[in-house]
């Protein structure tokens, strides 16, 4: 049992939502200084964007907005590493039709297979 109260999928859905809207924004910006000519690799920079925040603080701006947290199970920093493979769960998670995303739903710990393959739960902040 936690002292935290897990997030569902509809907080988590729209923090999700919140980064991709930063991430378009910033890659509508970023047009604006790079030549047209110049590509620039985006899934790495959400890659990075999602890793880096989640692995420094727990929280992407967007998780931040919605005060969400990721954790480990008892409530500890998940560091670089477990933030990288979470963010890697993301891309599995989205392949089948969104259902890694959905398993949130079932869940008894309202746990995402990139929670499942990290250790890592959201709680409520």
């Amino acid at each position: 049992m936690s002292m935290w109260e897990e997030a569902g999928l509809t907080p988590r859905i729209l923090a999700f939502i919140l980064d991709l809207l930063l991430l378009g924004v910033l890659k509508e910006v970023s047009s604006l200084v790079w030549p047209a000519n110049v590509s620039y690799p985006w899934l790495g920079v959400a890659i990075l964007y999602f890793t880096f925040w989640t692995g420094y603080t727990g929280q992407t701006l967007g998780k931040w907005a919605l005060r969400l947290r990721v954790t480990d199970p008892l409530g500890f920093s998940i560091g670089y590493t477990r933030a990288f493979l979470r963010t890697l769960g993301y891309l599995l998670d989205a392949l089948p039709i969104g259902l890694g995303f959905l398993w949130i739903i079932g869940d008894r710990e309202k746990r995402g297979w990139h929670d499942l393959m990290a250790g890592t739960r959201v709680y409520k902040t």
